[in-house]
């Protein structure tokens, strides 16, 4: 991961925190650590966190599951590296497959290059990623609804009870 990171760098890569890599160069401004981040959590809320971080650039590369779960929220294609097995099933079971790099894979490192290239350059693997999304925001907030609704009437029914 340390050896992506350098390669990368001039992609303005922003890990959330030092726990997850050892970084070549602490402190560095594509880097943003642990005590950054819950500076951000703690006075901007995490929403502004989002604003502020995700919304700047173009893309992802997703290596948590509150990565790729933000990314797609914010409408910001990306790629997710299956460093847990939450990320390489919640991209199987929802279409995204085809962005997911397992790095239990022989060849992982050949595969995000490639795929990182297509994001940056073939329209259509863009495209084919909105549409996967799109489409499953649909199910996704319908899912919250009904969530919602189910705890709404659990709430309500324990109140009567009182």
């Amino acid at each position: 991961v340390v050896e992506f990171i350098k390669k990368y760098k001039n992609f303005n890569l922003i890990p959330h925190s030092p726990k997850d890599y050892s970084f070549p160069e602490k402190g560095s401004r594509w880097a943003v650590t642990k005590d950054r981040f819950r500076e951000y959590v703690k006075f901007n809320q995490y929403v502004s966190f989002i604003q502020q971080i995700y919304l700047k650039h173009d893309m992802s590369v997703a290596m948590r599951g509150h990565g790729q779960l933000n990314a797609i929220a914010v409408n910001m294609p990306s790629l997710y590296f299956s460093t847990q097995d939450k990320v390489r099933d919640f991209s199987l079971k929802n279409g995204f497959g085809n962005y997911n790099i397992d790095i239990k894979e022989k060849e992982w490192q050949q595969k995000l290059n490639h795929c990182m290239n297509r994001m940056l350059n073939d329209e259509s693997y863009l495209k084919q990623w909105y549409e996967i999304r799109n489409e499953k925001m649909l199910e996704f907030r319908q899912q919250f609804a009904e969530c919602v609704s189910e705890m709404t009437e659990i709430i309500s029914n324990e109140n009567c009870r009182k």
